[in-house]
């Protein structure tokens, strides 16, 4: 079976895989409901992360205000649309050194979220129906930015590179 080149080094690559995410730095998770009560637990979770991965205090700014940004964004939204209907957040933060992939997943609560994410599958992290953010903060601070949304689920996906990176 190791005698084909293609399968010894398919089961290298496999490995290699596997190990980096073993051993990689773990995404962090975090829920709260969408209110304005969570927005300090969100800037604590933020900062916490940053404290952990030993960003600059540059870095960690910048990823706290992103996600200010976007949690406004999101409480907007839910003021627009949703009058009394209680939604939740789940904020999945990951990245490496010098950048952060922050991902909020807003749904109802009738929504369990990680099912849901489940479900969508390849579609959330695909095409979907991506929408520009015109947060003018958001643009400045974020080197991507992604808004998928689906049935009573909104998905912004946001990445932030620190900034020595980005002049670059």
């Amino acid at each position: 079976m190791l005698g084909s080149g293609v399968t010894a080094c398919g089961l290298t690559v496999i490995s290699l895989t596997l190990f980096e995410e073993l051993t990689g730095p773990r995404r962090r998770r975090l829920r709260v409901a969408l209110s304005a009560d969570a927005y300090p637990k969100i800037d604590a979770f933020l900062a916490q992360i940053g404290a952990r991965r030993r960003w600059s205090e540059e870095m960690i700014e910048r990823v706290r205000a992103v996600g200010e940004e976007t949690f406004l964004l999101l409480i907007r939204k839910q003021e627009e649309h949703t009058a009394g209907n209680g939604r939740r957040l789940l904020l999945v933060a990951g990245g490496e050194r010098d950048a952060a992939v922050l991902e909020f997943i807003a749904a109802t609560d009738e929504t369990n979220l990680e099912d849901q994410m489940a479900l969508l599958g390849d579609r959330a992290a695909g095409g979907g129906v991506e929408q520009e953010v015109s947060l003018r903060l958001l643009r400045h601070y974020a080197s991507s930015v992604r808004h998928n949304q689906y049935h009573d689920t909104d998905v912004i996906t946001v990445r932030v590179e620190a900034a020595s990176r980005t002049m670059l």
